[in-house]
Protein backbone atom coordinates (compact mmCIF):
# COMPACT_ATOMS: atom_id res chain seq x y z
CA UNK A 1 0.00 0.00 0.00
CA UNK A 2 1.13 3.26 -0.86
CA UNK A 3 1.15 4.21 3.02
CA UNK A 4 3.37 1.50 3.53
CA UNK A 5 6.37 1.46 0.89
CA UNK A 6 9.52 2.69 1.11
CA UNK A 7 9.42 5.88 -0.89
CA UNK A 8 13.46 6.35 -1.41
CA UNK A 9 13.35 2.74 -2.97
CA UNK A 10 12.78 3.39 -6.65
CA UNK A 11 14.49 0.70 -7.84
CA UNK A 12 11.69 -1.25 -5.99
CA UNK A 13 8.51 0.75 -6.27
CA UNK A 14 9.62 2.43 -9.83
CA UNK A 15 8.76 6.22 -9.78
CA UNK A 16 5.52 6.44 -9.74
CA UNK A 17 5.48 4.26 -6.81
CA UNK A 18 8.06 6.18 -5.15
CA UNK A 19 5.93 9.29 -5.70
CA UNK A 20 2.53 8.05 -4.50
CA UNK A 21 3.94 6.47 -1.65
CA UNK A 22 5.78 9.95 -0.39
CA UNK A 23 2.89 12.29 -1.55
CA UNK A 24 0.78 9.80 0.43
CA UNK A 25 2.69 9.60 3.63
CA UNK A 26 3.34 13.42 3.61
CA UNK A 27 -0.52 13.56 3.87
CA UNK A 28 -1.07 15.06 0.25
CA UNK A 29 -4.47 14.48 -0.88
CA UNK A 30 -3.18 11.51 -3.82
CA UNK A 31 -6.04 8.80 -4.90
CA UNK A 32 -5.80 5.90 -2.80
CA UNK A 33 -3.45 2.66 -4.52
CA UNK A 34 -0.91 -0.18 -3.60
CA UNK A 35 1.91 -1.14 -5.23
CA UNK A 36 3.27 -4.37 -7.43
CA UNK A 37 7.13 -4.10 -7.28
CA UNK A 38 9.88 -4.34 -9.85
CA UNK A 39 11.25 -8.11 -7.82
CA UNK A 40 7.58 -9.34 -9.04
CA UNK A 41 8.61 -7.98 -12.88
CA UNK A 42 12.19 -9.71 -12.62
CA UNK A 43 10.20 -13.24 -11.97
CA UNK A 44 7.79 -12.67 -14.68
CA UNK A 45 10.68 -12.50 -17.44
CA UNK A 46 12.95 -15.07 -15.02
CA UNK A 47 11.95 -17.92 -16.93
CA UNK A 48 13.14 -16.44 -20.42
CA UNK A 49 15.66 -13.86 -19.31
CA UNK A 50 18.59 -15.49 -21.26
CA UNK A 51 17.00 -15.80 -24.44
CA UNK A 52 15.52 -12.18 -24.23
CA UNK A 53 18.76 -10.34 -23.52
CA UNK A 54 20.30 -12.76 -26.34
CA UNK A 55 17.56 -11.32 -28.65
CA UNK A 56 18.14 -7.33 -27.28
CA UNK A 57 21.88 -7.28 -28.12
CA UNK A 58 20.97 -8.31 -31.10
CA UNK A 59 19.15 -5.21 -31.79
CA UNK A 60 21.79 -2.97 -30.20
CA UNK A 61 23.95 -3.94 -33.11
CA UNK A 62 21.91 -1.64 -35.36
CA UNK A 63 20.05 -4.67 -37.50
CA UNK A 64 18.61 -4.12 -40.66
CA UNK A 65 14.94 -3.49 -40.68
CA UNK A 66 13.62 -7.00 -42.01
CA UNK A 67 15.94 -8.27 -38.96
CA UNK A 68 14.88 -5.58 -36.18
CA UNK A 69 11.33 -6.90 -36.85
CA UNK A 70 11.96 -10.71 -36.47
CA UNK A 71 13.96 -10.49 -34.15
CA UNK A 72 11.33 -8.27 -32.06
CA UNK A 73 8.39 -11.10 -33.39
CA UNK A 74 10.75 -13.25 -31.56
CA UNK A 75 10.87 -11.30 -28.36
CA UNK A 76 6.77 -10.99 -28.17
CA UNK A 77 6.04 -14.49 -29.27
CA UNK A 78 8.38 -15.53 -26.30
CA UNK A 79 6.40 -12.91 -23.63
CA UNK A 80 3.27 -14.09 -24.66
CA UNK A 81 3.77 -17.39 -23.33
CA UNK A 82 4.40 -15.93 -19.94
CA UNK A 83 2.58 -16.34 -16.61
CA UNK A 84 2.24 -13.68 -13.97
CA UNK A 85 4.21 -15.21 -11.12
CA UNK A 86 3.06 -17.61 -8.25
CA UNK A 87 1.68 -15.44 -5.42
CA UNK A 88 1.02 -12.49 -7.23
CA UNK A 89 -2.65 -12.19 -7.68
CA UNK A 90 -3.12 -13.42 -3.92
CA UNK A 91 -1.19 -10.81 -2.55
CA UNK A 92 -2.96 -8.56 -5.02
CA UNK A 93 -6.51 -9.74 -3.93
CA UNK A 94 -5.10 -8.66 0.01
CA UNK A 95 -4.44 -5.17 -1.19
CA UNK A 96 -7.24 -5.23 -2.91
CA UNK A 97 -9.56 -6.04 -0.16
CA UNK A 98 -7.32 -3.18 1.77
CA UNK A 99 -8.55 -0.85 -0.58
CA UNK A 100 -12.05 -1.58 -0.86
CA UNK A 101 -11.99 -1.00 2.82
CA UNK A 102 -10.51 2.84 2.28
CA UNK A 103 -11.97 3.93 -0.51
CA UNK A 104 -15.53 2.07 0.60
CA UNK A 105 -16.54 0.84 -2.52
CA UNK A 106 -16.21 -2.77 -3.75
CA UNK A 107 -14.06 -4.20 -7.09
CA UNK A 108 -17.02 -5.96 -9.59
CA UNK A 109 -20.39 -5.07 -7.47
CA UNK A 110 -22.45 -3.32 -9.31
CA UNK A 111 -24.05 -1.42 -6.50
CA UNK A 112 -21.01 0.27 -5.25
CA UNK A 113 -18.37 -0.09 -7.60
CA UNK A 114 -14.84 0.52 -6.93
CA UNK A 115 -12.52 0.95 -10.74
CA UNK A 116 -9.07 1.44 -10.80
CA UNK A 117 -6.13 2.51 -13.63
CA UNK A 118 -3.10 -0.25 -13.92
CA UNK A 119 -0.01 1.79 -14.32
CA UNK A 120 3.48 0.67 -15.09
CA UNK A 121 6.15 2.99 -13.12
CA UNK A 122 9.95 2.02 -14.12
CA UNK A 123 12.72 3.16 -11.57
CA UNK A 124 13.85 6.36 -13.94
CA UNK A 125 11.07 8.49 -16.20
CA UNK A 126 10.31 6.69 -19.59
CA UNK A 127 7.29 8.73 -20.82
CA UNK A 128 4.92 7.44 -22.75
CA UNK A 129 6.96 4.15 -23.40
CA UNK A 130 5.34 1.77 -21.44
CA UNK A 131 1.25 0.81 -20.74
CA UNK A 132 -1.79 2.27 -18.57
CA UNK A 133 -5.23 1.14 -18.39
CA UNK A 134 -7.72 3.07 -17.00
CA UNK A 135 -11.72 2.42 -15.59
CA UNK A 136 -10.45 -1.17 -14.90
CA UNK A 137 -13.44 -3.16 -13.15
CA UNK A 138 -15.93 -2.08 -16.14
CA UNK A 139 -18.77 -4.23 -17.07
CA UNK A 140 -22.46 -4.78 -18.92
CA UNK A 141 -23.76 -4.91 -15.69
CA UNK A 142 -20.90 -2.69 -13.41
CA UNK A 143 -21.51 -0.10 -15.77
CA UNK A 144 -25.49 0.12 -14.94
CA UNK A 145 -24.68 -0.04 -11.27
CA UNK A 146 -21.72 3.41 -11.96
CA UNK A 147 -24.39 5.16 -13.71
CA UNK A 148 -27.08 4.87 -11.21
CA UNK A 149 -24.09 5.70 -8.29
CA UNK A 150 -22.98 8.79 -9.95
CA UNK A 151 -26.76 9.68 -11.16
CA UNK A 152 -24.62 10.23 -14.55
CA UNK A 153 -25.06 7.83 -17.40
CA UNK A 154 -23.14 9.09 -20.61
CA UNK A 155 -20.06 9.35 -17.77
CA UNK A 156 -20.59 6.09 -17.17
CA UNK A 157 -21.05 4.75 -20.36
CA UNK A 158 -18.68 7.49 -21.83
CA UNK A 159 -15.97 5.10 -19.07
CA UNK A 160 -16.95 2.42 -20.37
CA UNK A 161 -15.92 2.44 -24.11
CA UNK A 162 -12.51 4.21 -22.79
CA UNK A 163 -11.94 1.11 -20.72
CA UNK A 164 -12.87 -1.26 -23.94
CA UNK A 165 -10.15 0.31 -26.39
CA UNK A 166 -7.83 0.78 -24.02
CA UNK A 167 -8.08 -3.26 -22.52
CA UNK A 168 -8.18 -4.37 -26.82
CA UNK A 169 -5.50 -2.33 -27.48
CA UNK A 170 -2.96 -2.95 -24.72
CA UNK A 171 -4.20 -6.17 -23.11
CA UNK A 172 -5.17 -8.00 -26.16
CA UNK A 173 -3.08 -6.00 -29.10
CA UNK A 174 -6.06 -4.82 -31.11
CA UNK A 175 -5.21 -2.33 -33.36
CA UNK A 176 -6.27 0.19 -32.29
CA UNK A 177 -7.20 1.87 -35.84
CA UNK A 178 -10.46 -0.78 -35.94
CA UNK A 179 -11.81 1.47 -32.52
CA UNK A 180 -11.04 4.55 -34.15
CA UNK A 181 -12.45 4.00 -37.03
CA UNK A 182 -15.87 2.23 -35.17
CA UNK A 183 -16.06 5.71 -33.36
CA UNK A 184 -15.59 8.06 -36.43
CA UNK A 185 -18.68 5.58 -37.90
CA UNK A 186 -21.14 6.76 -34.71
CA UNK A 187 -19.49 10.84 -34.98
CA UNK A 188 -20.49 11.08 -38.40
CA UNK A 189 -23.89 9.12 -37.69
CA UNK A 190 -24.60 11.61 -35.10
CA UNK A 191 -23.14 14.54 -37.31
CA UNK A 192 -20.46 15.21 -34.36
CA UNK A 193 -16.69 16.40 -34.32
CA UNK A 194 -15.63 14.88 -31.31
CA UNK A 195 -16.81 12.16 -29.06
CA UNK A 196 -18.00 14.26 -26.08
CA UNK A 197 -20.55 15.96 -28.06
CA UNK A 198 -22.14 12.17 -29.18
CA UNK A 199 -25.37 11.64 -27.45
CA UNK A 200 -25.65 9.04 -24.44
CA UNK A 201 -27.35 6.91 -27.48
CA UNK A 202 -24.24 7.00 -29.48
CA UNK A 203 -22.01 6.22 -26.69
CA UNK A 204 -23.91 3.27 -25.99
CA UNK A 205 -23.46 2.15 -29.59
CA UNK A 206 -19.76 2.78 -29.17
CA UNK A 207 -19.69 0.43 -26.82
CA UNK A 208 -21.51 -2.19 -28.44
CA UNK A 209 -19.28 -1.45 -31.12
CA UNK A 210 -16.02 -1.65 -29.30
CA UNK A 211 -17.19 -5.37 -27.91
CA UNK A 212 -17.81 -6.50 -31.20
CA UNK A 213 -14.34 -5.46 -32.81
CA UNK A 214 -12.80 -7.22 -29.91
CA UNK A 215 -15.00 -10.94 -30.01
CA UNK A 216 -14.32 -10.58 -33.48
CA UNK A 217 -10.31 -9.82 -33.69
CA UNK A 218 -9.48 -12.36 -30.29
CA UNK A 219 -12.01 -13.10 -27.70
CA UNK A 220 -15.76 -12.80 -26.09
CA UNK A 221 -14.44 -9.39 -23.76
CA UNK A 222 -13.90 -10.52 -20.37
CA UNK A 223 -16.82 -9.52 -18.27
CA UNK A 224 -15.26 -10.75 -14.99
CA UNK A 225 -13.13 -7.81 -13.23
CA UNK A 226 -10.33 -10.11 -11.23
CA UNK A 227 -9.71 -11.82 -15.04
CA UNK A 228 -9.61 -8.01 -16.09
CA UNK A 229 -6.93 -7.33 -13.69
CA UNK A 230 -4.88 -10.33 -14.19
CA UNK A 231 -4.28 -9.39 -17.60
CA UNK A 232 -3.61 -5.88 -17.22
CA UNK A 233 -1.01 -6.77 -14.98
CA UNK A 234 0.38 -8.83 -17.13
CA UNK A 235 0.05 -6.43 -19.98
CA UNK A 236 2.18 -3.73 -18.00
CA UNK A 237 4.62 -6.14 -17.38
CA UNK A 238 4.84 -7.03 -20.99
CA UNK A 239 4.71 -3.48 -21.54
CA UNK A 240 8.67 -3.60 -20.77
CA UNK A 241 9.82 -5.18 -23.63
CA UNK A 242 7.85 -3.31 -26.53
CA UNK A 243 9.93 -1.70 -29.17
CA UNK A 244 9.47 1.37 -27.83
CA UNK A 245 10.82 1.05 -24.04
CA UNK A 246 13.42 -1.20 -25.74
CA UNK A 247 15.38 1.31 -27.76
CA UNK A 248 14.38 4.23 -25.46
CA UNK A 249 16.46 2.27 -22.97
CA UNK A 250 19.39 1.62 -25.62
CA UNK A 251 19.15 5.66 -26.88
CA UNK A 252 19.50 6.78 -23.52
CA UNK A 253 21.73 4.45 -22.05
CA UNK A 254 20.00 2.89 -19.55
CA UNK A 255 21.63 0.04 -18.06
CA UNK A 256 20.18 -2.64 -15.90
CA UNK A 257 21.99 -1.39 -12.51
CA UNK A 258 19.65 1.37 -13.26
CA UNK A 259 16.44 -0.06 -14.28
CA UNK A 260 15.79 -3.83 -15.20
CA UNK A 261 12.47 -3.84 -14.56
CA UNK A 262 8.77 -2.03 -14.18
CA UNK A 263 6.44 -1.75 -11.07
CA UNK A 264 2.90 -2.37 -11.40
CA UNK A 265 0.58 0.56 -9.85
CA UNK A 266 -3.04 -0.12 -9.07
CA UNK A 267 -4.79 3.14 -7.95
CA UNK A 268 -8.36 3.87 -7.36
CA UNK A 269 -9.68 5.78 -10.13
CA UNK A 270 -10.23 9.26 -10.21
CA UNK A 271 -12.51 10.54 -12.88
CA UNK A 272 -11.68 13.45 -15.25
CA UNK A 273 -15.05 12.39 -17.77
CA UNK A 274 -17.31 13.34 -15.57
CA UNK A 275 -18.60 16.54 -16.85
CA UNK A 276 -17.27 19.92 -17.94
CA UNK A 277 -16.17 21.01 -13.69
CA UNK A 278 -13.97 17.81 -14.06
CA UNK A 279 -10.71 17.33 -16.37
CA UNK A 280 -7.23 15.79 -16.54
CA UNK A 281 -4.33 17.79 -17.66
CA UNK A 282 -0.17 17.71 -16.50
CA UNK A 283 1.61 20.58 -14.28
CA UNK A 284 5.21 21.56 -13.94
CA UNK A 285 6.50 23.95 -11.05
CA UNK A 286 8.66 25.68 -13.74
CA UNK A 287 8.66 26.45 -17.50
CA UNK A 288 10.23 23.00 -18.63
CA UNK A 289 11.50 25.14 -21.82
CA UNK A 290 13.03 27.77 -19.96
CA UNK A 291 13.47 26.85 -16.05
CA UNK A 292 11.71 30.10 -15.27
CA UNK A 293 9.87 29.65 -11.89
CA UNK A 294 6.68 29.60 -12.97
CA UNK A 295 3.47 27.11 -13.11
CA UNK A 296 3.64 25.50 -16.31
CA UNK A 297 1.04 23.16 -17.77
CA UNK A 298 -1.68 22.40 -19.99
CA UNK A 299 -5.26 20.59 -19.07
CA UNK A 300 -8.55 19.34 -20.91
CA UNK A 301 -11.76 19.29 -19.07
CA UNK A 302 -14.12 16.58 -19.36
CA UNK A 303 -11.44 14.03 -20.51
CA UNK A 304 -8.91 11.52 -19.10
CA UNK A 305 -5.09 11.08 -19.46
CA UNK A 306 -4.89 9.91 -22.82
CA UNK A 307 -7.12 12.45 -24.28
CA UNK A 308 -4.37 14.69 -23.70
CA UNK A 309 -1.84 12.40 -25.23
CA UNK A 310 -3.15 11.10 -28.32
CA UNK A 311 -4.33 15.09 -29.49
CA UNK A 312 -7.30 14.37 -30.56
CA UNK A 313 -8.97 17.57 -28.77
CA UNK A 314 -5.86 20.48 -28.47
CA UNK A 315 -5.09 21.18 -24.34
CA UNK A 316 -5.82 24.81 -22.83
CA UNK A 317 -2.53 26.24 -21.42
CA UNK A 318 -3.06 25.81 -17.33
CA UNK A 319 -3.48 30.14 -17.11
CA UNK A 320 -6.86 29.13 -18.48
CA UNK A 321 -7.95 27.35 -15.23
CA UNK A 322 -8.36 30.47 -13.62
CA UNK A 323 -10.54 31.80 -16.24
CA UNK A 324 -12.81 28.27 -16.69
CA UNK A 325 -12.71 27.95 -12.88
CA UNK A 326 -12.06 30.73 -10.56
Amino acid sequence: MFEEGDWRDKKLLGGKGAGLAQMTQLGLPVPAGFIITTEACRDFYKPVKEEIDVLVKELERNPTPSTRDRIISEIWGIIDSLSLPEGVMEQTRECMAKLEEKIGRKFGDPNNPLLVSVRSGAPISMPGMMDTVLNLGLNDEVVKGLSKLTGNEWFAYDAYRRFLQMFGKIVLGINEKLFNDRLDEVKRKYNVKYEVELPIDGVKEVVEEFKEVIKREKREFPQDPWEQLKLAISAVFRSWMNPRAIYYRMANKVTPEVADSTAVNIVAMVFGNVGWNSGTGVVFTRDVATGENRLYGEFLPNAQGEDVVAGVRTPYPIEKLKDISP
